[in-house]
């Protein structure tokens, strides 16, 4: 006579071991996918700053700027950039040169992070 009868299925420990390997593996698949979010929202506020700095870029173009700095908001993707240009001569006094920096926000304006930069070399109607 066998005392012990051979076992069908999984023992507790087998089990706990299995959901904790799969709780960790479960822990960095949220992780990556909000590493995945945060990249996705950076890259989409990169994409609309740069749109920003086109499109003031273009008014530089059709308007004479004049060699000073200028600021403003422009608004797009339902929220208000800043921005700010620095128009100085160069040695070719026919060339002007544009800086534009475009910010998130006032803040970011303040401490002088831009979101896109932009540099024109635009010719000179005087």
């Amino acid at each position: 006579m066998n005392l012990y009868k051979k076992q069908k299925g999984f023992s507790l420990i087998e089990i706990l071991i299995t959901l904790s390997i799969a709780s960790v593996a479960l822990l960095g698949l949220i992780r990556s996918q909000s590493q995945s979010v945060d990249s996705l929202i950076y890259f989409k506020q990169k994409i609309i700053a740069e749109l920003v700095a086109s499109n003031i870029a273009v008014e530089k173009k059709i308007i004479n700027p004049e060699s000073s700095t200028d600021k403003g908001t422009y608004k797009m993707g339902d929220k208000d950039w800043h921005w700010s240009t620095d128009t100085k001569k160069t040695d070719n006094t026919n060339i002007l040169k544009v800086t534009l920096n475009v910010f998130a926000s006032k803040q970011d304006m303040n401490k002088k992070q831009s979101s896109a930069r932009v540099i024109l070399y635009i010719a000179n109607e005087d």
